[in-house]
């Protein structure tokens, strides 16, 4: 289990002879949004929900291990925010993570690093400047409004009730669909990119979900939204008084248009859209009209699309929609630039050597841009679908996989050798005699505790 190989992971961490040592825990290290009774920002019960977590006896042995790092001089634990656990940088939340690590003792105290207002954590190995962000930051779908959360910390040190929340697309998808959606299909964890492959995938094993997807608009109406202002820096801002509008029906067309691609040929594309939008904003112009009217320019697709989709064999909607989900599919390329690591890069100014994410649940290293320094991303611990094309190729191959998705158990998908994997990978930044590098390595408990260095990850400056 993974919980046992991070608190091994920790342990093997705080016994090292290193005289100095930093462990980056780079953003989601709880999920609030996973709990229950979600919200989509929860001010009043995060301390509740934090406490369970703590009680949790099956991540005992991770916090146990954190207090047993903390309280090692030498160490320093930092927790950079991310997406899934924006509740973190509440006040009385980070209060009271601070003394489940702590436990009272002040030299442990001052071990402990919260990165969670946005910024991310930076620091310099031996003079190479280092920044750790969780990733989330360059994904539409999830961006944080820290402006608005600084709003709703204000008034929570204040005694007074904190403003509403308005979330991101992502966090609407996991709590207004996701999270039940789970309860049938817990393998939908295991698809990255989760959007927006996923409602189609959803919907291909069990039609009786179109009537939860049907909800989508107010999804895809936030993402149109978020991405606009965050391509014209007003993330922060209010709301332009021209809202965007869009039906139930056009959204969930959207989406499911790029799941199933062939059955959707010649449909608008949501970036070209939003480029236009983008266009008629910055000239003072009012760009609902594209969105808005029922006319050709709305985000709607051919009337037929969903007929088309539920009236054909569902293995056959399915085995399209991975198909054209993974295309010439590098997902799991170690070196294949994806688009966090392209919008990051282009982000993050030359004179910062080593870039480090995560977020994507996919490892990654590569040289920057710039050709001065590298950018890393340390995957996902926990276990994910990979289909090859053997899988997809026909439909007889594909069955098994089918009747596995469809029996909704991570028993069933276990079974098929090869269909799910899990790497326990870190990212490792450390000074050699000459130079200082970067490498993913896989963390081993057996035969003995040891980071594994991945093949032909080595970066330095």
């Amino acid at each position: 289990d993974f919980e046992e190989e991070l608190a091994g992971l920790v342990d093997y961490l705080k016994a090292l002879s290193a005289p100095h040592l930093g462990l980056v825990l780079n953003g989601d290290v709880v999920d609030f949004l996973a709990e229950d009774d979600p919200k989509y920002l929860d001010p009043n019960g995060a301390v509740r929900k934090l406490d369970r977590i703590f009680a949790d006896l099956t991540f005992a042995p991770v916090w146990q291990a954190l207090s047993r790092f903390v309280s090692t001089e030498g160490r320093e634990l930092i927790i950079v925010g991310g997406n899934h656990d924006v509740e973190l940088s509440l006040p009385p939340v980070r209060q009271r993570l601070i003394e489940q690590l702590c436990g009272g003792a002040s030299d442990a105290r001052g071990r402990i690093t919260l990165a969670t207002d946005g910024a991310g954590f930076a620091c310099t190995v031996r003079g190479a400047r280092v920044l750790c962000i969780h990733g989330h930051e360059a994904d539409p779908w999830n961006v944080v409004d820290y402006r608005q959360l600084l709003e709703v910390e204000r008034a929570l040190n204040r005694r007074q009730p904190p403003p509403e929340w308005t979330p991101n697309a992502g966090t609407k998808l996991v709590i207004d669909l996701m999270n039940d959606v789970k309860q049938s299909f817990p393998f939908v964890d295991l698809l990255k990119p989760e959007t927006p492959v996923v409602p189609s995938v959803v919907l291909a094993v069990d039609r009786q979900v179109v009537s939860k997807l049907n909800n989508l608009a107010p999804v895809l109406l936030r993402l149109a939204s978020d991405q606009v202002r965050l391509r014209l820096g007003l993330l922060g801002a209010d709301e332009p008084e021209a809202a965007l509008t869009i039906s139930d029906d056009a959204a969930m067309q959207h989406l499911l248009a790029k799941g199933f691609s062939r059955a959707a040929q010649g449909s608008g594309d949501l970036d070209d859209l939003l480029g236009r939008v983008e266009d008629q904003w910055q000239k003072g112009e009012d760009p609902t009209s594209l969105v808005t009217g029922g006319g050709a320019e709305t985000l709607g697709l051919p009337g037929m699309l969903i007929d088309r989709v539920l009236g054909r064999d569902p293995r056959d909607n399915l085995r399209e929609a991975l198909q054209s989900w993974l295309g010439d599919d590098r997902t799991f390329e170690t070196n294949f630039a994806d688009d966090t690591f392209r919008r990051l890069d282009a982000d993050v100014g030359r004179e910062v050597a080593f870039v480090v994410a995560g977020h994507t649940h996919l490892q990654r290293a590569l040289p920057r841009s710039s050709r001065v320094g590298a950018y890393f991303n340390s995957g996902t611990w926990i276990r994910l679908i990979k289909l090859s094309s053997a899988h997809l190729q026909h439909a007889a191959s594909f069955d098994p996989v089918f009747l596995a998705l469809k029996a909704g158990t991570m028993q069933a998908l276990d079974q098929l050798e090869g269909l799910v994997v899990r790497r326990s990978t870190v990212v490792s930044i450390e000074p050699d005699s000459r130079s200082v590098f970067g490498e993913l390595r896989y963390m081993r408990l057996e035969p003995e505790t040891k980071l594994e260095p991945v093949p032909n990850t080595r970066l330095g400056v």
